[in-house]
């Protein structure tokens, strides 16, 4: 039986309804591998908008979820899966045209930002293919700095740096920093075992792999250009994150 989503208000589109909602955490479900239910099950709670790249909603409808939105040219939604939600009327179907300049997981994310929601999650983006992999990743640049953004697997978690982030975890936990789009200057490192003042990344150094925390908390701080920090050991559904 799905379970989640809610019915519109009267005259209000699904997006107008959304934003109403201060504060709600929205989750871009794309079409990638799907580890353990359980894990879904935990990072998708009730409150949270759920926006499925097209394939991402069989996804959902497998977990027993209801997306509020499902955007793409609908060529990976399973046809059964999308008579489903269609019945239900408690998804908003944003289809598209097949060719196109963006991605699915690109416009999901886009309706994800024009919400304006506390935080996005994204998941299910890694692993299918390496091309697609990269590309999800850079889409962590198109989220306004004033929305935190973090790409949520079984297995790990990423996010982009910009400014200062304190990471919270155990003494022994891995975070790999890493430059991208270029080279990332004046990082500061506290609470790893290999710290940094005013230092430098440069794309093709492995200098930022494998660094390991001291403590429970640890910060990274950047003054030009942005890091990808990656949690390869992730133990939760979602790291604590205190992003500015």
């Amino acid at each position: 039986m799905l379970r989640r989503g809610r019915k519109l208000r009267d005259n209000t589109s699904r997006s107008e309804d959304w934003r109403r909602d201060a504060g709600v955490k929205a989750v871009v479900l794309s079409n990638g591998p799907l580890g353990p239910a359980e894990f879904y099950l935990e990072l998708i709670e009730e409150d949270d908008v759920l926006i499925c790249a097209d394939g991402g909603a069989n996804h959902a409808v497998a977990l027993g979820l209801i997306p509020d939105f499902v955007v793409g040219d609908m060529d990976s939604i399973d046809t059964s899966v999308l008579a489903e939600l269609s019945a239900q009327g408690r998804t908003e179907l944003k289809r598209v045209p097949v060719e196109k300049d963006e991605s699915d997981t690109e416009l999901a994310l886009d309706v994800a930002v024009d919400l304006a929601p506390s935080s996005i999650v994204l998941t299910c983006v890694l692993g299918a293919r390496f091309d697609h992999a990269l590309a999800n990743v850079g889409l962590l640049a198109r989220v306004p700095a004033a929305i935190p953004a973090v790409i949520v697997e079984p297995e790990m978690s990423a996010f982009l740096v910009t400014d200062t982030v304190s990471i919270e975890g155990w003494p022994g936990r891995l975070v790999s920093l890493l430059p991208l789009f270029g080279e990332a200057r004046g990082i500061d490192l506290e609470g790893f075992k290999y710290g940094l003042t005013s230092g430098v990344l440069s794309p093709g150094t492995t200098l930022g792999l494998s660094n390991v925390m001291l403590g429970e908390t640890a910060s990274v701080s950047v003054e030009e250009g942005a890091l990808l920090a990656v949690l390869p050991d992730q133990a939760a559904p979602e790291p604590s994150l205190d992003l500015p």
